[in-house]
């Protein structure tokens, strides 16, 4: 039997709302196997390329806005089904557009998922690389992504063969568009679905939010 326990994840003044699944373990122990992140809409934050410190709150930007996530650290895969309050293909003027999943391991190494909108792909390209320098690609053939525009939502897949077959993961999420203006003005918008902080002025790996440790279920 799965049973979901609720917690509050806070930041500042804000939290986010967080529900843990767990399994049963050897020895009669329960193990946290996945998490359900409620992160609500309107706490998504801008800022000007040029500039440097806070982020301005952008809460009409819905289509960078991440409502929920809903991460499981499965027999064979971590999994992420995750919600956009208006999740829409690139635009012409995105000069990036990519939602980012941040995966530490129990070996102490991290990796990086990326979806990206502005490729080929309308519905996104997935792509497996390393946390450290400039990031090494990683081949993963077993990755997916499934993107449904009229429903909001996105599936992701990562097999565990490609973590290394990790004991536990620890997940944080994130959307991230650049776009310009015809005047060639450059906007940054940034939400993170761990919590409803600013991040646009800390778009480091290492200063991110992420979850508890989830183990293989």
């Amino acid at each position: 039997m799965f049973r979901r326990t609720v917690a509050a994840v806070s930041s500042g003044l804000l939290a986010a709302t967080i529900l843990t699944v767990t399994a049963p373990h050897a020895g009669g122990a329960e193990r946290v196997t996945g998490v359900v992140l409620q992160d609500g809409p309107g706490d998504v934050f801008r800022t000007d390329s040029s500039e440097e410190g806070p982020g301005i709150p952008a809460p009409k930007a819905s289509r960078v806005d991440i409502v929920r996530v809903v991460v499981q650290h499965r027999t064979h895969a971590v999994t992420f089904r995750l919600r956009v309050r208006n999740f829409r293909p690139a635009l012409r003027h995105d000069l990036q557009n990519v939602i980012d999943f941040s995966i530490k391991r129990s070996s102490g190494r991290e990796l990086l998922a990326d979806v990206d909108f502005t490729g080929r792909r309308r519905t996104g390209t997935i792509g497996l690389f390393t946390a450290t320098g400039s990031g090494t690609h990683l081949a993963c053939p077993g990755a997916r992504v499934h993107s449904n525009f009229a429903s909001n939502v996105m599936r992701v897949r990562i097999p565990r063969s490609c973590l290394g077959h990790p004991r536990w993961v620890r997940v944080d999420v994130q959307n991230f568009i650049q776009w310009r203006k015809k005047n060639f003005d450059q906007f940054i918008f940034v939400d993170n679905a761990n919590d409803h902080a600013d991040h646009v002025d800390e778009l480091v790996i290492t200063q991110q939010p992420y979850t508890q440790r989830l183990y293989r279920g």
